[in-house]
């Protein structure tokens, strides 16, 4: 009740000085004060209480966790909603830590991060296209295979099982003019 009490100090301060405002404890004044001292102590515990929320690696299934999911788009076709808290709000810091790439270590990074590590992915690279001043006379003007110019061919560790959440997920955020192959060395 302590705080009850410095909240309702604190309305008395800013009353103006004299008779008509008393501060006496039990008076009608000071009853109505303190039942809005109530109510300010329950939304000031309630505000602690989200502060925790905002931080989604603090987020918990009562709280804002549900809401967290919903803004990075969980559940999707990749990402199911997990069992678990820890499980739910790695989901979450996953989502929203990802930056995103297409460099060879990122896509090799993010299979570790999957639980594939050791998994290699090369890029499979077509002919180029003619540019002035690089290609030489006779060169083909076009790239003769031009639909395999952005392929990225994934090769999984061997015994590798259970790879569809990491292919799902590679396809849903690969950029879009590129294509993926995945292979099993095993």
């Amino acid at each position: 009740m302590a705080a009850v009490d410095r909240f309702t100090s604190a309305l008395q301060s800013l009353l103006l000085p004299g008779r008509l405002f008393n501060r006496i404890v039990g008076s009608v004044l000071t009853n109505l004060l303190s039942g809005f001292a109530i109510e300010l102590q329950r939304i000031d515990d309630s505000v602690n209480l989200y502060l925790d929320e905002v931080i989604p690696d603090k987020s918990t299934i009562a709280g804002l966790l549900p809401e967290w999911e919903r803004v990075v788009g969980i559940p999707d076709e990749c990402t199911p909603i997990a069992g678990s808290e820890s499980a739910r709000r790695a989901n979450v810091l996953r989502k929203l830590s990802d930056i995103g790439g297409s460099s060879i270590a990122y896509w090799e990074n993010r299979a570790s991060v999957a639980g594939f590590p050791g998994t290699i992915v090369t890029e499979q690279g077509g002919q180029s296209p003619f540019i002035i001043g690089i290609s030489a006379i006779g060169d083909p003007l076009g790239a003769t295979s031009f639909g395999n110019q952005f392929t990225w061919i994934v090769t999984f560790p061997l015994l590798s099982v259970g790879t569809a959440p990491v292919e799902c997920d590679f396809n849903l955020n690969k950029p879009a003019h590129t294509q993926i192959t995945f292979v099993n060395s095993g």
